[in-house]
């Protein structure tokens, strides 16, 4: 026999139309009433009607996902913003009792951005839009998306639009940590290698590397800057060989993310340079990519489980018309903390 919402209630200790509230993801539960309710659930196998539930709250309990410029494979792009942050926002959704769609938008370029969030909003398909910037998306594809009465919420970066509900990381601060270490292990002719600069993300990092550099007084090289759009069989080693074949060239490198560092640390060891002995290496992210190599990379974790969850968290309360994060009757714009891995790769000069 199925369990039903009262055996739930029963379990929990709180009544049915509690539970009721806490499934339908209303904002005024609280967190501690919340867990109760989500463990009773896990507990009986109670398995709620979804269009009985969608029906009466006039929901369809799904959350739209629309991936911005990622091209035409999102989910298998390098970029910070891939598969984990998917497998966190899907997770966090599940906890909460929605489905993730991922929009086939996705699969533009951007610069449709706010057409096709709004015609995804339209369609009563979802209840939300949670939209990923791959940083390759201008901010006019964002106009008028803080006029929006429906609940978006953007993860990745915009400067122009500061009503925009948002989280992201801090990726100047990410690039300027992992400089510091490098400069706190005797390192003072560093590298930067990733993707192109006109990209948000990696204008960011340029900032942030570039404000680690002035505060320690080290000297800017333009040859020790290597950004390419795409990095293809070979592009490893053509990078890393100009740049160890340079007069003055740098004895660390920081990586945009980790399949960038795989890349120069398969490329060094390609040429016979060890790591860190003759090339200390930092990257940002920390995949399982960076603990799995050799030497295993040091590398600046971004806590996409923690961005995940609480996009899907800001969303839902939008959703359900209120967020009150810290007292704030609006919410702005969250940054997720980040924290340096120290490894081998990174070696004291």
């Amino acid at each position: 026999m199925k369990a039903g919402i009262k055996q739930v209630a029963r379990r929990a200790g709180v009544s049915p139309a509690t539970v009721t509230r806490v499934l339908s993801g209303h904002p005024t539960v609280g967190m501690e009433i919340t867990r109760k309710v989500q463990r009773a659930v896990a507990v009986t196998g109670y398995q709620p009607n979804r269009m009985a539930k969608g029906l009466a709250s006039h929901r369809a309990g799904v959350i739209g996902v629309v991936m911005l410029g990622y091209g035409e494979a999102p989910l298998s792009h390098p970029h910070p913003y891939g598969k984990e942050l998917m497998y966190s926002l899907v997770a966090q959704a599940r906890r909460q009792n929605f489905d993730i769609l991922i929009s086939p938008d996705s699969y533009s370029d951007g610069k449709t951005g706010m057409r096709d969030i709004k015609r995804l909003l339209q369609s009563r398909r979802v209840d939300g839009v949670i939209v990923l910037n791959s940083g390759k998306v201008v901010d006019a594809s964002f106009e008028g998306l803080d006029e929006i009465n429906d609940p978006v919420v953007l993860i990745g970066p915009h400067r122009r639009h500061p009503h925009i509900w948002s989280v992201d990381t801090d990726h100047a601060g990410v690039a300027y940590d992992a400089t510091c270490h490098l400069i706190s292990r005797g390192h003072t002719h560093i590298g930067l290698v990733g993707q192109p600069l006109a990209q948000d993300y990696s204008n960011a990092w340029l900032h942030g590397y570039e404000r680690a550099l002035r505060r320690h007084n080290l000297k800017w090289h333009d040859e020790w800057i290597v950004a390419r759009e795409e990095w293809p069989s070979g592009a490893y080693r053509s990078a890393v060989s100009s740049l160890m074949q340079l007069q003055s060239r740098p004895t660390a490198l920081v990586a945009s993310n980790d399949v960038v560092a795989w890349g120069i640390l398969g490329a060094l060891n390609e040429l016979g340079y060890r790591v860190p002995e003759d090339m200390a290496l930092v990257s940002l992210y920390n995949s399982q990519l960076a603990a799995l190599s050799n030497p295993p990379l040091t590398s600046v974790d971004m806590d996409m489980e923690r961005l995940g969850r609480t996009a899907v968290e800001m969303l839902i309360h939008k959703i359900g018309g209120q967020y009150d994060e810290g007292g704030q009757s609006t919410a702005g714009r969250f940054v997720i903390p980040h924290r340096l891995i120290v490894r081998e790769s990174s070696g004291i000069l």
